[in-house]
């Protein structure tokens, strides 16, 4: 309060900015952005999101010799102009929230927990709570994953896991898409690695230890970065501080989901700030729209490498995706054409890369 009376606060003003999609259901947030703006006494300028033509794509490629990100990365290029517009200098990011104060591996690591410190009682209400807000279905899922697949060998549950994958073609997609070269080269790399992967003292920490691992983690914090800088700023994560990181891996896993609520501690520990609306939440806005505006740009893309050889994609299944996700027909087991969205939008990235080299 001295620093802003004296003038010598750092960041004197702090101003909110959202995406709006009014017209789309799943991406709309209007109503929580607006809730939060009256709540808070706080301006969040609305912004349209940014459709990109495809070409924009392949400049992107040309000029940062990598792959050039997806339309969800993309729509974000005109609020970030707006923000430094107003004379911004700095924007903050929400990511690490999912990483870190979410079970984003739908595994409920606390009914093993509760168990090995005999908290029976603790155990028992996380079980009702679960029961009334997710199903019996669900919750004896998560119970068979928790303590009973848990205290398997690592080699059973690797055994389960695969056979599981097959068995919902949750991979067959994908890998089917390449070609039978860069399959096998991808199955070389694979045997070829020495050791498992990472692996936390408690159940839910393996996740997030290979989220600090990951390779397209760090491209995608990379790539949101650079094009902050575009527009003239510097992007800050407040929730990938190395102190909240840490603090996050020692919390029990009832703290972080319980029932329908994930984020859990984070919600108890806002709920004098956020307006109860926002708190309730258990939905996520869904970004297909902007794939969709792109796909429907794609066709001289794919006509162009269906008409020709490639070394790294299969025309067949490249054909056979794009003809079922412009019937609108799912992919695997999937319910939606969201897996051919992904999966087409990532073959339009690397194909952009790909292009440079001829």
């Amino acid at each position: 309060e001295f620093l802003r009376r004296s003038g010598e606060l750092p960041a004197p003003a702090v101003e909110g900015l959202t995406l709006a999609f009014p017209d789309d259901e799943a991406a709309n947030e209007l109503d929580y952005t607006r809730a939060v703006s009256e709540h808070l006494g706080v301006p969040i300028r609305e912004v349209t999101p940014t459709l990109v033509p495809i070409s924009w794509y392949q400049e992107r490629a040309q000029a940062d010799l990598e792959f050039p990100g997806y339309p969800n990365g993309a729509m974000s290029i005109g609020l970030r102009q707006e923000a430094r517009k107003g004379g911004a200098k700095a924007i903050v990011s929400g990511v690490g929230g999912d990483e870190w104060l979410g079970d984003f591996s739908s595994l409920r690591a606390y009914y093993a927990e509760e168990l090995q410190l005999r908290r029976l009682r603790s155990w028992f209400r996380l079980l009702r709570t679960d029961l009334a807000e997710i199903g019996g279905t669900q919750t004896m899922r998560c119970l068979l994953r928790a303590v009973v697949l848990a205290r398997l060998p690592a080699g059973a549950r690797r055994a389960i896991s695969r056979s599981w994958s097959r068995l919902n073609k949750r991979d067959a997609a994908p890998f089917e898409l390449l070609s039978a070269d860069l399959r096998r080269l991808l199955d070389e790399r694979r045997a070829s690695e020495v050791g498992p992967g990472p692996r936390g003292r408690r159940m839910q920490q393996t996740a997030r230890l290979m989220t600090l691992v990951d390779p397209y983690s760090a491209w995608a914090v990379e790539s949101e970065e650079r094009m902050a800088a575009r527009a003239g700023l510097e992007l800050r994560h407040p929730l990938r501080d190395a102190a909240l990181v840490q603090f996050a891996f020692s919390l029990p896993a009832r703290f972080i989901v319980r029932g329908r609520t994930n984020k859990y501690m984070h919600r108890r520990a806002m709920v004098d700030i956020l307006p109860r609306r926002v708190l309730e939440r258990h939905t996520k806005a869904e970004f297909s729209v902007v794939m969709r505006h792109q796909l429907a740009d794609a066709a001289p893309v794919l006509a162009r490498v269906a008409g020709g050889s490639s070394p790294w994609i299969d025309v067949g299944q490249l054909e056979h995706l794009y003809r079922r996700y412009a019937e609108g027909l799912p992919i695997g087991r999937d319910v939606c054409t969201g897996t051919a969205q992904w999966l087409l939008s990532g073959f339009i990235g690397c194909d952009a890369l790909i292009s440079l080299g001829r």
